[in-house]
């Protein structure tokens, strides 16, 4: 007869590899390949020689976050996709396969990527590698300050991918795996939305500060931990280096915490491999089919919050599609997202503040009809053409204020512009567009009052435009100032009427 096969284990080890990180920045595209290659080399010795050290019951490593490259500090984002995104099919990925398939374990870990669907931009990716070298995960972070996510071009990216690839959960034989990058411990519905669809084990990529007393981060592993009834293994840089930002800054703090929110193991600061501990799928999986007070995920009710999410605007979906943002342009989107959140509420919605708080700006709403005529310093006009300007406040949508330009010029020459505002709050109105970026608010009863540049010129010049309304609302005299050098050398005079 036969022996009964043993079934399959269900504890392990896990390794938070605490391991330097060798920035990019300043490279030229082909050094940083060449650096990203020398991480994976040194990584893998690494994984290998923590493996001989740890067991051969060594089963899953987590590295830190952007572990390859270090983050952009300034870069454009075309500049940081081709020197540092790794391609989903790319060498980098297959010698991190290679490394996993050697050692027979399970590699997570954290880069930038980039997208043929998108090419205009990168993602922030999570990853997890199975030991047959096949990358059986890929999340891309959904929360992030200043690079671009999913998020920014959501339909675009449901449309591509679906909502399963949004919050990926891998089924393996070392239990159900999930990845949440960074920041993103500090958002509860991340970690119970994978929960919820099953995940037992979080591998967090992260570089962050450390400090002898409890981190936000740290106390966000622990609140995950305990909400979900499942282990998290936090993986943070050893010191990053070749940036001016101290190396030690992000160095220390990787740990594994069990589902009762325990640390079981937490590393120092340094390279190290002190952060490993036993994972129990047999303890956790009894601990979620107990009922009791602490069963926490038992007690969800996704219903109610489904409601009342629904009912409140923050950020929003879709900013980047079609373009590559800059800098500025995820300081407004932060901005904005502040506004709403400030401003008076109906149902949960700031609508109507904008109405209620720039109240000139709502006369203003309506077609008009002028003439654009420009002056040089000398007096001279060099320009003249007819306009029909569109102004709206959209009751829903991404933006608060819209407005339409279509100028023509006697030759027959005809050009549009459409300026989408966001309302900041306070009164102020901002505004972002390819060409464009500024700002608008209400002097007193009469007078509006802008300032722009254009952002291929930048700094260097300026404008400041006055908008005067009539008592009667029904025409406007504005005043654009062309300001160079601190002086100035144009000025553009525009009459209008309002036609409707």
């Amino acid at each position: 007869m036969d022996p009964t096969p043993e079934p399959p284990r269900t504890d392990y080890r896990a390794l938070a590899l605490q391991t330097r990180t060798e920035a990019v920045n300043g490279l030229s595209p082909g050094e940083a390949r060449d650096a990203m290659a020398a991480s994976i080399a040194r990584i893998g010795a690494e994984v290998a020689a923590a493996k001989r050290w740890v067991g051969p019951d060594l089963r899953l490593v987590v590295l830190p976050e952007y572990v390859l490259t270090g983050f952009p500090m300034g870069e454009p984002v075309e500049r940081w996709r081709d020197m540092a995104a790794l391609a989903p099919d790319g060498p980098e990925y297959a010698a991190l396969a290679a490394v996993a398939a050697r050692e027979g374990l399970f590699l997570s870990g954290n880069a930038y990527e980039s997208d043929p669907h998108f090419p205009e931009l990168y993602f922030q990716a999570s990853f997890v590698i199975d030991p047959a070298g096949a990358v059986v995960l890929r999340y891309r972070r959904l929360h992030s300050l200043y690079s671009p996510t999913p998020y920014d071009v959501w339909d675009r990216y449901l449309d591509v991918y679906g909502m399963d690839a949004v919050l990926p959960v891998a089924r393996t034989e070392i239990g159900a795996l999930a990845c949440i990058a960074s920041e993103e411990i500090l958002y509860p519905e991340l970690a119970r939305a994978l929960a919820l669809r099953g995940a037992e084990v979080f591998c967090h990529s992260t570089s962050e500060v450390t400090s002898p007393a409890l981190t936000p981060k740290q106390i966000g592993r622990r609140a995950r931990a305990v909400e979900n009834l499942a282990y998290v293994v936090s993986a943070n840089s050893g010191g990053l280096h070749g940036i001016p930002i101290p190396g030690d800054s992000t160095s220390g703090g990787s740990e594994v915490v069990d589902y009762e929110g325990r640390v079981l193991a937490e590393a120092g600061g340094g390279e190290s491999i002190v952060a490993s501990a036993e994972i129990d799928l047999a303890a956790l999986r009894r601990n979620r089919a107990r009922p009791g007070m602490g069963n926490l995920p038992s007690r969800v009710k996704p219903a109610l919050w489904a409601d009342e999410y629904a009912r409140h605007d923050v950020e929003r979906p879709n900013g980047l599609d079609g373009r590559a943002p800059d800098r500025a342009w995820f300081a407004e989107r932060q901005r904005a997202s502040i506004a709403r959140l400030a401003g008076p509420r109906r149902r949960g919605r700031p609508m109507g503040t904008i109405r209620e708080e720039m109240p000139l700006l709502a006369r203003h709403e309506g077609r008009w009809r002028g003439t654009y005529t420009y002056i040089d310093a000398a007096g001279t006009v060099t320009d003249r053409h007819e306009s029909l300007l569109t102004c709206s406040l959209p009751e829903d949508g991404e933006y608060d204020y819209h407005q339409v330009n279509e100028y023509t010029w006697p030759d027959g020459r005809t050009e549009t512009r459409v300026f989408p505002g966001v309302y900041r709050g306070g009164g102020h109105c901002a505004f972002d567009t390819e060409r464009l970026r500024g700002e608008f608010w209400e002097l007193d009863e009469r007078v509006i009052y802008l300032n722009w540049i254009y952002k291929e010129e930048g700094e260097d010049l300026r404008l400041f435009e006055l908008i005067h309304l009539s008592a009667d609302g029904g025409h406007r005299s504005r005043v654009w100032q062309w300001i160079r050098d601190g002086a100035c050398y144009q000025r553009t005079l525009i009459d209008e009427v309002k036609i409707e």
